[in-house]
Parts: C-alpha cells; structure tokens; sequence
C-alpha cells in the first residue's frame, strides 16, 4: 500500500482526509457553485449527449430499475445550461423512458463551457469507478438489509481482486465463446453489445503440443 493511501486520518464526521503533510499546495479561493436551477421535466424533453460514451447494458438497466421501484428518485440527472445535453443520468433518463414518455424526472442544471461539459462527461464515472471496497464494512451494510435486498446487492458486489462488478444472479447465464484473433473477437463483441449482451474479455494461454 503507497504511503499516500496509507497515511489518512478520520475527522470525527467520519471522513478520511490526507494527513496535513501529504496535502498539495493548492489556490484556497472557494470552488464555484455551478449550479444554476433544479426541477423536474418529462422523461422525452432530455437530450442525450452525442459524446457520451458509456453504453449501459439491460442487465444494469433492470437493476436500476428494481432499485427505483424500491427508493425512488434520490439522484438527479446533470443538464448542460449552454448546451442542453446529458452529462450524468443518461441511463437514469433511460429507465424512466421504459416507464412512458412522460415520467416526471429530477434534474439540475449547471453553468460550464464546452471543454468543462467534456471533462465531466469523461470523467464523472470513471472517477467513481476508482473508489475500493472495504469488505468488511460492506457485509456489515448488507447483513442490516432483508434477504430480498441482500440478494439484489449481491449482483452488484464487486469481485474482491478486480473490483469490478459481475452480474450474479441466479436469472443471467454465462457463455465463454473462444476465438482465434483479436480482429474475431473485436466483431464478435460489437455484435453481442449491439444486441444488448455484456460482454468480458480475456486472455487464456494455450498448451502447447
């Protein structure tokens, strides 16, 4: 473990911060709040961001949608004021799409420049992504939650080496298709993903004769 990740402290409402000599030197000025309004608009009056690049598969979708059905909205989607586009929530505005046109959807609106638009939509989940799973604390959440609830957050548990995510449940079956190149395997995934599968790649190394 680097020193950096290692040399935290805990304030005492419960976050965990850099210890002083770790911190960088930095303009102290305030961030800017960049929000300018909020409110809640139909499912179809959203524009979906030409350069969104994340492509969510059916499988997150019905998970997204089981978990809305439970909660409800407790996230917002993130508008562009200068452009008009999605920046976060795509899938959000997605679900709420299967559900009818109309659908009452919140959302914020924020002030930022093209290039600012271009950060966040490429930054935003990959910067969650980075975040690790503190497993012990994780079973901990989990065991307050009734069974049915268990079993949907088991789908969503990250593997502990690769902490990335797998669908589990007992409904979704796995198929490992074997191909002889790169360029087989590229068409091959274009064409699953095309038709809504979630598709993993690997490397397996051959025996030889």
């Amino acid at each position: 473990m680097s020193r950096a990740v290692a040399a935290t402290r805990q304030d005492a409402q419960g976050w965990k911060e850099p210890a002083p000599r770790l911190r960088k030197k930095h303009n102290r000025s305030p961030w800017q709040n960049r929000i300018v309004s909020s409110g809640v608009q139909r499912a179809d009056q959203f524009l979906a961001n030409p350069d969104n690049y994340r492509i969510h598969t059916s499988d997150q979708e019905s998970l997204l949608v089981e978990i809305l059905d439970r909660v409800g909205w407790v996230q917002d989607v993130l508008v562009s004021e200068a452009s008009g586009h999605v920046i976060d929530g795509h899938l959000r505005v997605k679900a709420a799409l299967s559900r009818g046109e109309d659908t009452p959807v919140p959302y914020k609106v924020v002030h930022v420049t093209d290039t600012e638009e271009a950060l966040l939509l490429s930054s935003l989940d990959p910067l969650g992504a980075l975040a690790r799973t503190d497993e012990a604390k994780l079973a901990e959440l989990v065991a307050l939650l009734p069974d049915d609830l268990q079993q949907l957050t088991a789908i969503l548990r990250p593997d502990p080496v690769t902490q990335e995510v797998s669908f589990t449940a007992q409904e979704h079956c796995r198929v490992v298709v074997e191909c002889e190149d790169e360029s087989t395997q590229a068409r091959l995934i274009e064409r699953l993903t095309g038709e809504g599968y979630a598709c993993h790649t690997g490397r397996r190394s051959r025996k030889r004769d």
